[in-house]
């Protein structure tokens, strides 16, 4: 079944336009609405929800710069709700989403009621993982604020927090009613956000389209700060590579295992950093330590390595790991990472997403999983920590 990507006409979109993308995978569609500076016309897609009340998830920097427009309008309309979410990785836990749930039970949400998730990949997740659970699952709307958010968080039916042990090691799959990206909202954003959505960008071009990596090197830039045009350019480019691994795989559990890529060393760093580092930074560096670990076991050349590391300097991208983490933290994380089961683990190895090629990942047992010595990934991860 081939990705299906359509993007009618300016004529069937109410101005101010918003280009509709159909997000199609494995029998699970949803729209994925696209504009700049569009706050009536996606005030007018919510409204077109039969819902009996809205209940916006965000956090207090958006609900400052973006709120008033987006809720006072929609309030005016049909019962608005906004519930605010506290700012960093260290909300992203299950005390944060019982508050919200709590808050929005005792303010009268229904079956019928709509969770829009107003804000970066952390507000996806929460508010995402809340319209899962409350109910057994109403209705969602993404409203990304974030690179990382709108290039990547939303094309996913996964929602997740952290633990005390490790990143996104609780959650469960929820389809979004539809997802409403207003690329105006990422021209306020602080050069750190920026840079860890272009990362997550890196990923896809080294791990699924590296016919894309040409296209990529125009637009990189050491402050990351793509025009309108070079945004909407972007848009297309992730959704055309998740759409084409996740064509036939919503869970994620077999081709679309490949988005995991740099993320077990990386979801370790950023799990270490405490927020210190965002999640595409880290997930960089994560990349980075993969390509090495390949090329260590000679399933990678050097060029290849070398295009990971050339990338992510052209963003200005760290590629080290910060000296203030150490290495045996790092690991000690590493080996909670959320893909350990889906083969029989054996002592002191740990599965991860390698690659053979740019574009080409490495299979086995029908998964696109590599045994990894946990020794090996030790000696990897100290000869990156020199930042």
């Amino acid at each position: 079944m081939a990705p299906s990507l359509s993007i009618p006409s300016r004529a069937q979109v109410p101005e101010p336009s918003m280009e509709e993308i159909a997000i199609r995978f494995d029998g699970v569609g949803y729209p994925y609405f696209l504009g700049h500076q569009c706050t009536d016309a996606l005030v007018a897609r919510l409204l077109d929800l039969d819902t009996d009340a809205y209940f916006v998830v965000t956090d207090a920097t958006v609900d400052r710069l973006y709120g008033t427009k987006l809720c006072v309008t929609l309030s005016a309309q049909r019962p608005t709700h906004v519930l605010e979410c506290p700012a960093g990785e260290q909300a992203k836990n299950l005390d944060t989403l019982g508050s919200l749930a709590e808050q929005a039970l005792s303010q009268g949400m229904t079956r019928r009621s709509c969770v829009v998730a107003f804000g970066g990949g952390l507000i996806g997740n929460v508010a995402g993982l809340m319209a899962a659970l409350c109910f057994r699952g109403v209705r969602l709307v993404h409203v990304p604020t974030t690179v990382v958010a709108m290039f990547d968080g939303v094309l996913s039916l996964k929602q997740a927090l952290n633990t005390s042990l490790g990143k996104n090691l609780i959650g469960t799959f929820h389809r979004p009613e539809m997802v409403l990206a207003d690329t105006a909202y990422l021209l306020t954003l602080p050069e750190r956000e920026r840079r860890s959505g272009l990362c997550e960008l890196i990923k896809n071009a080294l791990a699924i389209a590296p016919e894309t990596i040409p296209a990529l090197r125009e637009i990189l830039t050491p402050d990351c700060a793509p025009s309108r045009q070079q945004y909407a350019r972007l848009a297309q480019l992730a959704i055309a590579a998740k759409l084409r691994v996740l064509a036939e795989d919503q869970r994620e559990r077999r081709a679309g295992m490949v988005l995991e890529y740099g993320h077990t060393v990386g979801h370790a760093v950023e799990f270490c950093s405490g927020g210190a580092l965002s999640h595409g930074e880290s997930v960089g560096i994560g990349m980075i330590c993969a390509a090495e670990l390949a090329h260590r076991l000679g399933l990678l050349d050097r060029p290849a390595v070398d295009v990971h590391q050339q990338l992510l300097a052209q963003c200005g991208a760290r590629t080290e790991i910060p000296r203030t983490l150490a290495p045996s933290f790092v690991v000690a994380r590493v080996r909670y990472d959320n893909k350990r089961g889906y083969r029989r683990q054996e002592r002191n190895t740990i599965d991860m997403v390698l690659l053979s090629a740019l574009g080409h990942v490495i299979e086995h047992d029908g998964l696109p999983l590599t045994r990894v010595p946990i020794g090996l990934v030790e000696a990897v991860v100290r000869s990156r920590s020199r930042g």
